[in-house]
């Protein structure tokens, strides 16, 4: 083996040298790969992990002004992040980023991974695009607002129609969903909000008639339905 070695071309020996220091490179970029992903993850992959990556991934579809704000979002303890409040448990209760001018959609925000979502404040940014119909995942929602003013969505750019997977969110109390540029019908589901007390749905461009629906919200106190292009009466 001696002789073999020593008989090599010089440029073979380097090669070998090469490829041996490519190996452990690789190797080294595999061993880090997995103690990112491990931090990434958390405890648990599909519990405290899964809400973390959630956000990652959706601050990674935000364009990268709204990531710069979001600048904090590192790291395994979600918690600490700017905007996210967790309960007990260490489960994020409620997400409140209103005013942070966030440029992007929901529709890469994965529902799904906050069960024990309470709160969601979004009102205040540049959000555009639809309004996922996964929302509905979010059964223990009590506020939601994507308005410009808790579901607060209001005073972004959000467009489509409501869907009627937001009848699931039967814990809501409030929904403001006004200066937006929604369209279509207000869908019959919303009747199935019996929690509701305030739902707000002004200055956007839903058409149609009033479901007679909104009748079952008996807690309900505030109801604007202003500069849209409704019709008929409430029962």
């Amino acid at each position: 083996m001696t002789f073999l070695a020593n008989t090599l071309p010089n440029q073979f020996l380097s090669l070998q040298a090469l490829l041996l220091c490519l190996i452990i490179l690789a190797l080294a970029t595999f061993f880090d790969y997995g103690a990112f992903a491990s931090s990434l993850t958390g405890k648990q992959v599909g519990k405290e992990g899964s809400e973390a990556m959630a956000l990652f991934t959706w601050k990674a579809s935000l364009h990268n002004e709204s990531q710069t704000l979001l600048s904090s979002w590192v790291g395994s303890n979600h918690c600490s992040w700017v905007g996210i409040g967790c309960n007990k448990a260490g489960r994020v209760g409620h997400i409140d980023l209103h005013g942070y001018g966030l440029k992007g959609a929901l529709s890469n925000l994965s529902f799904s991974s906050f069960p024990h979502l309470l709160t969601f404040q979004l009102f205040n940014n540049s959000l555009c695009g639809i309004i996922p119909s996964r929302i509905g995942s979010l059964w223990r929602l009590t506020y939601l607002i994507l308005s410009l003013v808790d579901l607060e969505l209001s005073g972004n750019n959000l467009t489509g129609s409501i869907p009627a997977s937001i009848g699931n969110l039967g814990n809501l109390t409030t929904l403001y969903l006004y200066d937006n540029q929604l369209s279509g019908s207000i869908p019959q589901e919303i009747g199935m909000l019996r929690s509701l007390v305030e739902l707000v749905l002004s200055m956007n461009n839903l058409t149609g008639s009033i479901p007679a629906s909104i009748g079952n919200l008996v807690n309900l106190t505030t109801l604007y339905l202003h500069h849209n292009q409704l019709s008929g009466l409430i029962l």
